[in-house]
């Protein structure tokens, strides 16, 4: 039925109900299945209320029946059917309800909606406006389409050509990653390869300093483990753990790393977890053909990775270094001309090899203190670690060192006490010089006083200067930090050799077969000595302490002036299984050590515990402690492993270079289909909004000016608030969330979130209504809600079909 035809019948309806008020009758509409018909009587036309929901015949001169079939009529559910409307004629937008209908009130322009010559005609006037927008509307649809039309072609044969450039790329990829694949395979046999010739290299040392027949003599060092017994082996090593600690620059790790490293060499790997209760469990090799194969990659990766300068010896050191190295790589193809030596010294302080922070791990400033158990149901795990640290103390090598923290630490609480006095003095003299200068102040004293006051002082300045020496407390704190440097080494020793102790006894607890126990020791000692470089003159003095034949005793503890060599000089040769014993450069060592003896005694000093004396430094051999350095280039010792440095993993090094090369240029490959996916918007194209509308818009700004500030809103950028005309960066609105489509109006509704903070308030942010129009340009900014702005913006990208079909046809 057509809409003149409609308001046809409305009019014979309203005719009719003037005429005939009382034959009304219409459904009652309800949902509740009551739908009959009813007849309604002339009292109810008019007022108010609707009793015709369906049609509203009853109020034809009242809005009481407005809205009602959708919910809009009190006490009617609502209807799905649509309500029935009056369009005028010529303002195709406007759509009255039928109860609008003569009522008096002239809604469309021409007067359509009242009876015949009730309204003037205005159309002319009120359409004026309506249709040069109108005009303007369609004119803007006509160009913005047409470009819009135009970007999307051309934006759809970008993606067309730009993904085959992407599955171009993409093959390439894919070879080489094929061929990564095959580098690394060729990298796990090189290091497997390399790994079997170091281990036999080690071997062939260890063969040659164990035994005086293993196959020729290293400038007199064969034969120093053949004649020592299996536990003599063990404390040898112990002892070359101590003496590394003490050569460590930190505490970042606790355990006893050339023992560990040496394992490593071996073959050998102890588990990493925490051992508290003074045992460790060696790992053996897996019966599955798969884990023995992984486990014997592991081993491979760490001995190379040992020979490149890292400290590895277990899976989690491994994939730390990793880590670091891959880093650091990066770093360098960011920065290739700054050093980042400094990253190797990033704190690890998750070292799972801690059998209990004692007084050994302290730093130097902490009290000493008894070892702290984690549990209280560990007491007995507590008392065994604590039986190994005793063992360790109770050695002839750490009595002196021993004694020296003893002693040393008590003169450090002198120097504490002595400088604290000092400071208190000074602090009391200030105050009482503060003090006389306000009192004089105060009694207003005469020049000539204060100028003899002045001369007073400098006289007293030239008894400080010819009496005692004026006190120093740099020199007093320097005396402090060497002798804490000196404590902290020794605890640091005492701390590996408890680590050394557990790992060897390992050893022994592994293997039933004593001959087989002997062969690891002797490889593990061997290995300990070239990782720790201790020197011939340190094995010298460790065999010297502990070998039976020797008869050392512990020094007199209250001689703190005392060489720790006291009781082992002048050096002196045993027999052992028919041959001097120790071989010939160890003697010529301890020779050497003990003529230098008398040197650093006399250089030293003596200080006795109870003296009040405070030196003016700490040389070697004070308290008969000298700081432990490692072994020189010309140590017959370094020449006996001068061949484990010849063994180059030369072609394990150019497949590790070839596979950088190629992972470069992978990673040269997925940065350049990034870059293409980004040209498009993503793969699938929508990143650019609906088939790639917002692709010419992509990082455009669009300003408007509002009062004093200007808005300004930047695609897959920011937006931000400004005063007017500045360059400033001004407050930011929030970044760019993306576009939606409101599916009611058809417009784009862009939008910027988590902007500056509003005091008091919520973060800024920013949503702009886009609809169509010629060309992009925001049209007006308003903040209709707390730091919550709404801009409008014309744009080509809304001139699509919907749009003309809601606002055009």
């Amino acid at each position: 039925m057509t809409n003149h035809h409609r308001l046809l019948q409305v009019l014979v309806v309203s005719v009719s109900l003037l005429a005939v008020a009382h034959s009304l009758e219409c459904r009652r509409g309800y949902s509740d299945g009551n739908d009959d018909v009813r007849v309604i009587p002339d009292s109810w036309i008019n007022d108010g209320f609707c009793d015709c929901p369906l049609d509203a015949l009853d109020e034809p001169n009242t809005d009481a029946c407005a809205g009602a079939p959708v919910g809009g009529w009190a006490g009617l559910p609502g209807r799905m059917e649509k309500s029935p409307t009056f369009q005028c004629p010529q303002q195709h937008q406007k759509k009255l309800p039928l109860s609008r209908l003569n009522d008096g009130v002239c809604d469309c322009c021409d007067g359509a909606d009242e009876p015949a010559s009730t309204c003037p005609d205005n159309c002319n006037t009120v359409l004026a406006a309506e249709r040069a927008a109108r005009a303007k509307m369609q004119a803007d649809y006509v160009i913005g389409s047409q470009k819009r039309t135009n970007e999307l072609a051309a934006f759809d044969a970008l993606v067309k050509e730009t993904m085959v450039e992407i599955e171009k790329t993409d093959e390439e990829m894919k070879g080489k990653e094929e061929e990564l694949e095959g580098v690394s395979q060729l990298i796990h046999e090189a290091t497997i390869a390399f790994a079997e010739a170091r281990r036999a290299g080690m071997l062939r040392v260890a063969s040659v300093v164990a035994a005086s027949d293993g196959g020729g003599d290293v400038e007199g060092i064969s034969g120093l483990l053949d004649p020592l017994t299996n536990d003599e082996i063990g404390l040898l090593i112990q002892l070359t753990c101590q003496l590394s600690g003490e050569m460590e620059g930190s505490m970042k790790e606790r355990t006893c790393v050339p023992l560990r490293l040496a394992g490593v060499d071996a073959g050998i790997l102890w588990s990493d977890e925490a051992f508290k209760d003074a045992t460790a469990n060696v790992i053996t090799m897996d019966d599955d053909e798969e884990a023995q194969q992984q486990q014997q990659l592991l081993l491979a990766e760490l001995v190379y990775m040992n020979t490149q300068g890292e400290k590895a010896w277990s899976e989690k050191k491994l994939t730390e270094h990793k880590k670091k190295a891959d880093k650091r790589r990066r770093l360098d193809d960011h920065y290739p001309d700054d050093d980042y030596d400094h990253y190797d010294e990033e704190d690890d302080d998750d070292d799972d090899d801690d059998y209990g922070r004692d007084d050994y791990g302290r730093d130097d400033d902490e009290d000493d203190e008894e070892e702290v158990i984690e549990d209280d149901s560990e007491e007995e795990k507590g008392e065994e670690i604590k039986k190994v640290k005793a063992i360790v103390e109770g050695t002839l090598f750490s009595r002196p060192r021993r004694n020296f923290l003893d002693h040393s630490e008590s003169l450090v609480a002198k120097i504490d006490a002595f400088l604290e006095a000092k400071k208190e003095e000074a602090e009391a003299m200030e105050k009482e010089e503060k003090e006389k200068e306000e009192k004089e102040k105060e009694e207003g004293a005469p020049e000539a006083q204060s100028e003899e006051s002045e001369t007073e002082g400098e006289a007293e300045t030239e008894e400080v200067e010819d009496g005692e020496p004026e006190f120093d407390p740099m020199s007093h704190n320097l005396v402090k930090s060497n002798l804490k440097r000196r404590q902290q080494a020794i605890r640091r020793g005492l701390q590996y050799a408890v680590s050394g102790h557990i790992l060897v006894d390992a050893i022994s607890a592994n293997n039933d077969d004593a001959s087989k126990a002997r062969v690891d020791l002797i490889n593990l000692a061997v290995g300990t000595l070239m990782h720790s470089r201790a020197s011939t003159e340190h094995v010298w003095q460790m065999l010297s302490t502990f070998l039976p034949e020797f008869d050392s005793t512990s020094p007199d503890e209250s001689q703190t002036c005392a060489s720790p060599l006291a009781t082992i000089c002048p050096a002196k040769a045993i027999e052992r299984k028919g041959v001097q014993y120790p071989p010939a450069a160890f003697m010529t060592a301890g020779d050497a050590a003990c003529s230098r003896a008398v040197d650093e005694i006399n250089a030293a000093g003596c200080a006795e515990a109870a003296s009040d004396d405070i030196p003016t430094n700490v040389s070697d051999g004070y308290y008969g402690y000298s700081e432990i350095r490692a072994r020189g280039e010309d140590d017959p010792l370094g020449a006996a492993f001068a061949s484990l440095q010849i063994l180059k993993p030369t072609l394990l090094e150019s497949l590790e270079t070839k596979e950088r090369e190629l992972e470069e240029e992978k990673s040269a490959l997925e940065k350049q289909v990034k870059s293409l996916e980004d040209t498009i918007g993503g793969r699938d194209g929508q990143q650019d909004g609906v088939k790639g509308e917002l692709h010419g818009m992509k990082d455009s700004c669009h300003i408007v000016t509002e009062g004093k500030y200007d808005y300004e809103v930047c695609i897959y950028g920011r937006a931000a608030q400004k005063d007017k005309g500045s360059k400033s960066s001004g407050t930011s609105l929030g970044q760019w969330q993306g576009m939606s489509i409101d599916e009611e109006t058809g417009h784009r509704i862009m939008k910027w979130e988590k902007g500056q903070q509003c005091w008091n308030g919520p973060a800024r942010s920013a949503t702009v209504i886009v609809r169509c129009g010629a060309a992009t340009s925001v049209l007006s900014a308003e903040e209709p809600d707390t730091c919550q702005y709404a801009l409008e913006m014309e744009s080509h990208i809304a001139c699509d079909d919907a749009y003309y079909q809601k606002y055009l046809a």
